[in-house]
């Protein structure tokens, strides 16, 4: 008498146990929808974060840009002066161009991008004018 192959039957129930049941399964989709809503809801509170920031961001980039044009030049009068780090630079600016003026005769100033052209009198009362305020 032969006995039976128990051992091809535990091997049997082994693969069988590994096989994921349908309460298994669903077990594990429902924690997976759990996973799934919890990061869309942290989506949505990101995107919205972001568009926060974003309009912050923009503010703040207008503020600075408005504070720049303010500080960025000094108006004379018959020009403007560059001021960087609290300094007024010496060379004259166009008023229309912004550009730098030359020195073309000790009696005339000259832009170097319109070409207008101001008379060395009025640049000195513009400095001058600049330094008293």
């Amino acid at each position: 008498m032969t006995l039976p192959d128990f051992v091809g039957a535990k091997k049997a129930l082994e693969v069988i146990e590994k096989i994921p049941t349908v309460a298994k399964q669903k077990a594990h989709i429902d924690f997976l929808n759990d996973q799934l809503k919890f990061a869309q809801e942290e989506i949505a509170k990101l995107k919205e974060e972001r568009a926060e920031l974003l309009q912050e961001s923009q503010r703040l980039s207008r503020l600075l840009h408005e504070l720049e044009a303010k500080e960025q030049f000094v108006d004379g009068g018959v020009c403007l002066f560059r001021k960087s780090n609290g300094k007024i630079n010496d060379t004259p600016l166009c008023h229309k161009c912004k550009l730098p003026m030359s020195h073309v005769d000790p009696q005339y100033w000259m832009c170097s991008g319109c070409e207008a052209i101001f008379a060395h009198t009025e640049i000195q009362a513009a400095k001058r004018k600049i330094q008293q305020s």
